[in-house]
């Protein structure tokens, strides 16, 4: 049952936040538009979110774009927002949907296609837009959640170990913390 959201958007550190998981015995999704394709591509009328009995945790977008329906759907949930100073960010953004055709293709580049315009306000990475919906969302999730339900990890800033596993009372890894880019 799903029981940590991630929700951080893209580059922030959500592959190296899913592999932490994992290492501490978190059955974990990372992206897995998947999940949500009927919503993202608005074939669902009413949807319900609890689409994650089967996983403790899930990170990035789409889950940490619908993070209200998702926490409606699992209350109690936790929440681990990433987050990398948005000049970083933005530059990692950019270059990353300008990658997208490389790595997908036919309705899997339509979905994420819509889903980057729902999440980021346009399907062109947008530097002022992109920067605006990253600054938006992040302060939307600090208020959302109440202090003791979530999280705020920089990874690139040297967060860690320390700070998740004491958030999920869980022992620290004798193992560096995953960076994965």
């Amino acid at each position: 049952m799903l029981s940590i959201l991630g929700v951080g958007l893209s580059r922030t550190g959500t592959k190296s936040l899913a592999r932490a998981l994992m290492d501490l015995g978190f059955n974990t999704l990372h992206w897995a538009p998947d999940r949500l394709s009927d919503v993202i591509m608005g074939e669902a009328n009413n949807p319900s979110f609890a689409r994650y009995d089967d996983v403790d945790a899930v990170v990035d977008i789409p889950a940490a774009y619908f993070y209200r329906e998702i926490a409606a759907a699992y209350p109690g949930i936790k929440a681990i927002l990433t987050t990398r100073p948005v000049d970083l960010w933005s530059r990692s953004i950019e270059a990353h949907y300008a990658g997208l055709p490389k790595w997908l293709s036919g309705r899997s580049l339509d979905e994420a296609v819509e889903l980057q315009k729902a999440v980021y306000g346009s399907d062109k990475a947008n530097r002022f837009l992109y920067c605006k919906r990253y600054v938006e969302h992040n302060e939307s999730v600090q208020r959302f959640f109440a202090p003791d339900r979530l999280l705020v990890l920089d990874i690139s800033g040297g967060d860690g170990w320390l700070k998740l596993c004491q958030f999920l009372d869980r022992p620290v890894p004798p193992k560096p913390f995953p960076q994965i880019s």
